[in-house]
């Protein structure tokens, strides 16, 4: 009986003790909080093992969370449980507000916690805020996903929120963070439409020596990457977001806490350009012209070199070549372009060359009117005109022929009827014709009468093509998107073929673009991953080649901005080459 009591009371002491140390708490790190300002709810239950049901948080935006930490322990032979749940809140409105008491199921029954107020104040509070750690220790090694924590965060940053048609604005994805043993697993560039995009390439993602403080937090950064981005067409156009996952304290034993994170959302206000000078070739920023000939003097049938180069600051890439007024006895060939912009933090910069190969075919003298060509200044908020000097070539007769040869004809004025004085004896007679020989009723007078009537039949239908081409402009563009994809492709394989894998996905990734919004009347500024899912479904394609398709985008712009990810370049052709081909058979 003794011992019996004795047991009775060892498990009595030890219920007691139990029940003792078992604690449902709930606390704020901070208070007050600044109207703009985040700050963690964290929620624990100590002691015991049990299920934390959280309170009504009807005054905060739940930003984040709840993130689940949880813990077990021997000591002294005794084990001990817990488990909180962390949110990241911000206020609705400032005043002074209570959150009610959170609850908790376990073993030792119904436990609550005490209410919580919060004072809420105008702006943020970071003044009053103690220093904090430069560096947060990883979560408990958990499975369940860390969502935008304010320990760990990605923001959008731009030089520029106003900009007009066609003026580089400077976008940079930075990542803050706070936690130790960061490992990124995975990211995800926003949809960009409305933009012409230019990446600055960055070797590896590198934590800058200082560290930069948020809201009395110090933080390590990292340029995640920069891009300069060409708005295409004015109104609201939308930056974002981006999105990362990263694994918070993996190392050989633990998989360490997954961790994923959405970026803000920028938006650009775009204005239209004022109405431009015919001049206008497409050139915003602050940009200069310089034109060149190699020579004034030259005879009939040599070659001179006429170069125009802009440089400057602005968007150098889609500067058009301008348009040359030269006279019909010239012969002026398609320029060869020699693009030397850069890319960097300040933008786009550098310059864009045009070599035209000109050739004049007859001798004189020549006056070529001055070249203009104008460009937007956003800062000056007008056009800039520049004006080359008037050109005068003289063109000398080519009189360099060998002896033997027969005399040359330069002009059309130096053409003279010859051999008109003495008709010769004809020795071959058989296409020669009776005297009694008549061309009436013969088969060629017979072709001459009906000739017309053959044009014309030709030339309804001809006509008749061409209008119902124009009245379905639409579908004359969807039946040459074949075509456009198969040059586009063509070109790819060439860059391929002479080792250029950057310009072969560049390409590549243009015919894949120009082929859906041709055949399915998508403007290209329109262009989304979700656009190209939605025409492809409605028009009845399965998910797999739809799958695919995508894939092969994906494939394309990573290998702009991540070349140790490229997919193998000759098998992404040949994939590309029959996506395009199925999608052709199913149309």
């Amino acid at each position: 009986m003794r011992r019996i009591g004795l047991f009775i009371a060892f498990i009595s002491i030890c219920a007691i003790s139990w029940a003792q140390t078992a604690a449902l708490s709930m606390k704020a790190d901070r208070s007050p909080v600044g109207l703009n300002e985040r700050f963690r709810l964290i929620i624990s239950l100590d002691g015991v093992q049990g299920e934390i049901i959280p309170p009504d948080l009807k005054d905060f935006n739940i930003v984040g969370g709840p993130s689940v930490s949880s813990s077990m322990s021997w000591i002294n032979g005794q084990m001990s449980n817990s488990l909180s749940h962390t949110y990241f809140l911000s206020p609705k409105r400032i005043g002074t507000f209570t959150i009610p008491p959170a609850k908790a199921q376990s073993k030792a029954g119904s436990m609550e916690s005490r209410t919580l107020s919060i004072e809420v104040v105008e702006g943020n509070n970071a003044g009053q805020q103690p220093q904090q750690q430069a560096q947060q220790s990883a979560p408990s090694n958990t499975q369940e996903t860390i969502t935008n924590s304010e320990e760990c965060f990605v923001k959008i940053l731009t030089d520029k929120r106003k900009a007009v048609k066609g003026e580089p604005i400077t976008v940079s994805y930075v990542l803050y963070n706070r936690y130790q043993g960061f490992e990124l697993t995975s990211y995800e560039f926003p949809t960009l439409s409305g933009f012409w995009k230019e990446e600055i390439k960055l070797n590896t993602i590198q934590w800058e020596q200082s560290y930069e403080q948020i809201n009395g937090k110090d933080y390590q950064k990292a340029y995640f990457v920069r891009q300069v981005l060409i708005p295409q067409r004015s109104g609201e156009l939308e930056i974002g977001p981006f999105i990362l996952e990263a694994r918070l304290g993996r190392s050989f034993f633990r998989q360490g806490t997954p961790i994923r994170i959405t970026s803000n959302v920028l938006k650009i206000n775009v204005s239209e350009l004022p109405p431009a000078p015919e001049s206008f070739t497409g050139g915003v920023g602050k940009l200069d012209f310089n034109v060149k000939l190699d020579r004034t003097e030259l005879m009939a049938n040599e070659a001179i070199n006429l170069t125009i180069t802009v440089s400057g600051k602005g968007n150098i890439p889609l500067v058009e070549a301008p348009k040359l007024n030269f006279p019909s006895d010239f012969e002026v060939y398609d320029p060869k372009v020699i693009d030397k912009s850069i890319r960097n933090a300040a933008g786009i910069s550098g310059s864009k060359t045009y070599e035209y190969l000109i050739i004049p075919r007859y001798p004189g003298s020549y006056d070529i009117e001055a070249l203009e060509i104008s460009y937007y200044d956003p800062d000056k908020r007008r056009y800039e005109t520049e004006t080359s000097e008037a050109i005068h070539i003289e063109v000398l007769r080519d009189d360099g022929s060998d002896a033997g040869s027969a005399t040359r004809i330069s002009r059309k004025e130096d053409v003279s009827s010859l051999g008109s004085d003495i008709r010769h004896i004809r020795k071959d007679t058989k296409d020669m014709k009776p005297r009694s020989y008549s061309f009436a009723g013969s088969f060629g007078h017979l072709a001459a009468l009906l000739s017309p009537f053959l044009l014309l039949a030709v030339f309804l239908v001809v006509r008749r093509r061409k209008e119902r081409s124009d009245a379905d402009p639409l579908g004359t563009r969807q039946r040459s998107a074949a075509k456009t994809a198969a040059r586009y492709l063509k070109e790819a394989k060439k860059k391929l073929q002479a080792g250029q894998e950057q310009e072969f996905y560049i390409t590549l990734y243009q015919a894949m673009n120009d082929y859906i919004s041709h055949k399915y009347q998508i403007p290209l500024a329109q262009m989304t991953k979700e656009k190209i899912h939605e025409e492809l479904d409605s028009t009845g394609v399965d998910r797999g080649t739809i799958s695919g398709w995508q894939r092969a985008l994906a494939d394309c712009e990573m290998a702009r901005y991540a070349p140790s990810a490229q997919a193998a370049p000759q098998a992404l052709y040949e994939q590309v080459e029959s996506l395009i081909a199925l999608l052709e058979r199913k149309a």
